[in-house]
């Protein structure tokens, strides 16, 4: 009876033994800033674009994200899984006030974590800009407001779905050497009409101008529309998607894969254009965001990947 009882005491004793790492697991300690501002406190305005930088004490095997409803995907930015990157952004039209990112994290041991942290969506005021245009860019007859709709339409489809996959890499570049024209988010009043915010910016260009890609990505879209005119769409994955507007001529096609820089299109002035330029807009997570913005942080998360990467380098080298 004595063996019986000390052998059961060793089977409980192993047990504990191998089951202690297990219970011994205890939740990441996460710090999420946010950028511009490199602050804890994540603040951002209507139209605007926030980086994400959430970092872990212990590895990651995977984050997620949801915000409105709709994912948020992260990128590790270095191979030991402590240190992960994210893009969000608000529409022109999105309420102000606080909401909630949930994330979701998963460590090597298949441990699931979940977490949440504040956002704040203040407002914002743009300019006014107003334009003299041809009436029948304006003011639509039956038919063509038809044809607006659908073009809308179509825009919408192939820029909503949020493609796990990254294609792009590093900081995202100006599609055209042209200077700013017309800034996004400006309040348009096109022949004493108040119209829809413009969602993009507007960059000088020379007719035929060769239009490059902003970053590495998929071609999803190759278009005609009424306004917008010969158009291509990129999707550069995690539901971030380049617009390209008014363009005269197309070099690429759908499904075809473009590199950073390659040459996709050329300059015109199709569609509602007063003249040869290129519109340049920036989807994601199915809102329209700053792409001057965009830019400007991926050029620091570039910074910020570089010195992650320098650091893991010197932990390897003996």
């Amino acid at each position: 009876k004595n063996w019986e009882i000390k052998s059961l005491f060793i089977i409980i004793f192993y047990g504990l033994w191998f089951l202690l790492p297990e219970l011994l697991l205890s939740e990441p300690e996460i710090e999420l800033k946010c950028f511009p501002g490199n602050s804890r406190k994540c603040s951002f305005a209507q139209g605007e674009v926030c980086l994400l930088l959430l970092s872990s004490n212990q590895a990651l095997k995977s984050v997620s994200g949801e915000l409105w409803d709709k994912p948020v995907v992260f990128w590790g930015l270095e191979p030991e899984g402590k240190l992960w990157n994210a893009f969000i952004g608000s529409n022109l039209k999105q309420r102000t006030g606080k909401y909630w990112i949930k994330i979701k994290m998963i460590d090597e041991n298949e441990q699931v974590f979940d977490w949440k942290s504040p956002v704040w969506v203040q407002t914002k005021t743009y300019p006014v800009q107003r334009l003299t245009m041809p009436k029948e860019r304006v003011e639509f007859p039956p038919g063509v407001l038809e044809q607006v709709l659908k073009d809308n339409q179509t825009i919408t489809e192939s820029t909503s779905p949020i493609n796990p996959t990254c294609y792009w890499q590093g900081k995202f570049e100006k599609p055209i050497l042209g200077e700013l024209t017309s800034p996004f988010g400006a309040k348009r009043i096109i022949n004493d009409i108040p119209k829809s915010p413009h969602y993009g910016i507007d960059l000088a260009a020379e007719l035929g101008e060769l239009v490059r890609a902003t970053n590495n990505g998929k071609v999803v879209l190759a278009y005609d529309g009424y306004l917008i005119g010969k158009s291509l769409v990129i999707d550069h994955g995690g539901g971030l998607y380049s617009f390209y507007c008014h363009l005269s001529e197309f070099l690429v096609a759908p499904g075809q894969m473009v590199s950073k820089g390659e040459g996709i299109g050329l300059a015109g002035a199709t569609g509602s254009a007063t003249g040869p330029h290129l519109h340049f807009g920036i989807k994601l997570n199915q809102n329209w965001v700053d792409p001057v913005l965009l830019m400007e942080l991926s050029q620091m998360l570039e910074q910020i990947t570089g010195q992650a990467q320098q650091g893991q380098t010197k932990k390897e080298t003996p």
